[in-house]
């Protein structure tokens, strides 16, 4: 089946303001699938060819003469030398235009390692390309597709569109496959990683570590290789958009707070398969089970942004150093929405020490919003100032 993805309407405002549209994201969020569905009429080459993508980097020019525009070019971070050549082509075409705006959109890029593709955008492309993340299925998104959704289902499942449009496919079977193929072609292409059973053991490492603050230290002692090479195998598993690092959030008034940012998984599904966990009956009686739902609620609120076109959000979480936090903040003008996730259906009043430290730290005024994020079955006032919410709709609070 297919599923209608909230960014799709942004998608289609952009190809009509930029000459390049570029889609990242994780492998298998549904990138390519996505434009072909809105564009089927466009022309469209992977660079996953050898053989195309040796003609992209060796011969760019031959190569995209041999296409029709506007051209979808999937997993273009394979050919580094084709964005210099797409630059001159759009620039070419806008100067030969009577137009006093850029040309309707001419190719539509992809691909899933950030950290290469933004550093080719910005050497090349920069104001010319419109630039979009898509990340997996958001729950609202299954939700609204779905006649018999389930919240819990869906934190075990995650979101990656093929364990939704191929109805027998199993987590549990598709997990191996796509971990392999990420650590043998994403990670030797990006890295030279040594010894792959070691990155292995440190996604693993990781894993554990969800929704946690980041040592570091911590995880090359257990994965038993130096600290700068975990910083390094780090950075790669952020630019294939598997994990975000949440940095946390203080105003110039003192220098309590912690500095070091968490750690989560941008998929609850991909997490668990890591955590060996493929039942809800096993997950809460797990020591993980709230590190997990706050991965949840975190991502929710990720997906959120991202499906607005907002890559780098105003979204932090809070602490002192005497151990006071909110697990989300969120600044709304010059406001916050203060947010804790708690894996429980009713939340107590111990659950809003967080946004009353919050408060008294900035002052009256500060708290636009204050939201616990739990397993509820909807939205609901529970006092005065303290909104109950499951996640699913958590774009209308957070969005202008």
């Amino acid at each position: 089946m297919w599923i209608n993805r909230n960014i799709e309407k942004l998608i289609r405002e952009y190809i009509q303001q930029f000459s390049v549209l570029i889609l990242t994201g994780a492998r298998q969020t549904g990138k390519t699938s996505l434009f072909q569905h809105l564009f089927p009429d466009f022309d469209y080459v992977s660079l996953d060819d050898p053989f195309e993508a040796d003609r992209a980097e060796y011969a760019p020019r031959e190569f995209l003469d041999s296409y029709t525009k506007p051209l979808i070019i999937d997993e273009v971070q394979y050919a580094p030398s084709i964005f210099r050549y797409i630059k001159l082509v759009v620039d070419q075409e806008n100067r030969s235009s009577k137009s006093l705006t850029p040309q309707a959109c001419q190719y539509l890029l992809t691909g899933s390692q950030s950290f290469d593709l933004m550093k080719n955008v910005s050497e090349s492309l920069a104001g010319r390309a419109g630039i979009l993340s898509l990340p997996t299925l958001s729950a609202s998104e299954v939700q609204q597709a779905s006649t018999d959704f389930e919240l819990t289902d869906f934190v075990l499942r995650g979101g990656y569109p093929v364990l939704y449009s191929q109805e027998n496919l199993t987590p549990r079977n598709w997990f191996p496959s796509y971990i392999s193929t990420y650590l043998e072609r994403d990670v030797r292409n990006t890295v030279n990683v040594q010894n792959l059973r070691d990155f292995s053991r440190f996604i693993r490492a990781l894993a554990i570590r969800t929704s946690q603050v980041l040592s570091y230290a911590d995880i090359a002692r257990d994965v038993g290789v130096a600290p700068n090479t975990i910083k390094s195998w780090i950075s790669i598993v952020q630019a294939s958009n598997l994990i975000y690092l949440l940095e946390p959030y203080y105003r110039n008034i003192g220098q309590r707070l912690v500095k070091s940012p968490k750690i989560y998984f941008t998929d609850t599904g991909l997490l668990l398969h890591l955590l060996g966990i493929n039942r809800w009956e096993v997950l809460i009686q797990s020591p993980l089970a709230g590190a997990v739902w706050e991965t949840y609620c975190f991502s929710q609120i990720h997906k959120a942004f991202l499906n607005h076109g907002i890559i780098n959000p105003s979204f932090w979480y809070w602490r002192t150093q005497d151990g006071h936090e909110v697990d989300f903040v969120i600044e709304k003008g010059t406001s916050l929405i203060a947010m804790e996730s708690k894996l429980k259906e009713r939340p107590s009043q111990k659950d809003t020490r967080g946004f009353h430290h919050l408060h008294q730290y900035y002052g009256e005024g500060a708290l636009l919003e204050r939201v616990i994020l739990c397993n509820t079955k909807g939205r609901t006032k529970w006092s005065d100032d303290v909104l109950i919410d499951n996640g699913l709709n958590i774009a209308d609070l957070i969005l202008d």
